[in-house]
């Protein structure tokens, strides 16, 4: 499909892995993520690897 027909998509769900939302919707927003970076390639995935790892390290939930 291609970047440019996903718009806004993957700053949003980056966004709500980070939210307050409940657990549902951020392991929505996790799956979904991932679903997009594979469907989008390796160049995207690697070019957004570094906001996953900052997200990972230290933005976890205190719930999770």
């Amino acid at each position: 499909m291609g970047e440019q027909h996903f718009g806004n998509l993957l700053p949003f769900l980056f966004s709500t892995l980070i939210s307050e939302a409940g657990s549902v919707e951020r392991s929505g927003a996790a799956q979904g993520l991932s679903e997009v970076l594979a469907a989008l390639g390796n160049k995207i995935f690697y070019s957004n690897s570094y906001n996953l790892l900052i997200i990972f390290f230290n933005n976890r939930h205190i719930e999770a």
